[in-house]
């Protein structure tokens, strides 16, 4: 179980959060992004920063307009997880991508990516039909 001081964020409070702290989060993009390719070496390092600079523009792209959830601990941002609408099945369910899921790597294996992946997707389904999702294949779950 997590520490009591986390706290999650969500709408708002959690973009305020992003914009606060961007080379908090530019230090997560590029940390899950080498975590990624941990013990590949093909590709090389222009692969890499390649995807850093997309996982940049994402989280920039998903902070203005996507839905983020936001863990900090002592206001401090720990972990992001961001949900974008995707599509709908032809049943008329909602169908959503998970675009963003960055945690700081001493914050990993205390299952805050799961609490907070719980936390968004319990707001979501509040608020509208969403009954389905799936992972961007990218995005690495620990």
């Amino acid at each position: 179980m997590i520490a009591e001081k986390i706290e999650f964020l969500i709408g708002e409070k959690a973009r305020e959060v992003v914009q606060n702290f961007p080379e908090t989060f530019a230090q997560f993009v590029r940390n899950e992004v080498r975590a990624v390719y941990e013990g590949i070496e093909e590709g090389g390092q222009n692969v890499i920063e390649n995807d850093i600079e997309t996982g940049l523009l994402d989280m920039k792209k998903m902070s203005a307009e996507g839905d983020l959830a936001v863990a900090t601990e002592g206001g401090k941002p720990v972990a992001m997880i961001g949900l974008q609408i995707g599509g709908r099945l032809e049943d008329g369910r909602k169908v959503y991508s998970v675009h963003l899921a960055y945690t700081d790597p001493k914050f990993r294996g205390k299952e805050i990516y799961s609490q907070l992946r719980s936390f968004l997707l319990e707001k979501w389904m509040r608020n509208t039909e969403i009954l389905y999702w799936k992972a961007v294949p990218k995005v690495q779950q620990w």
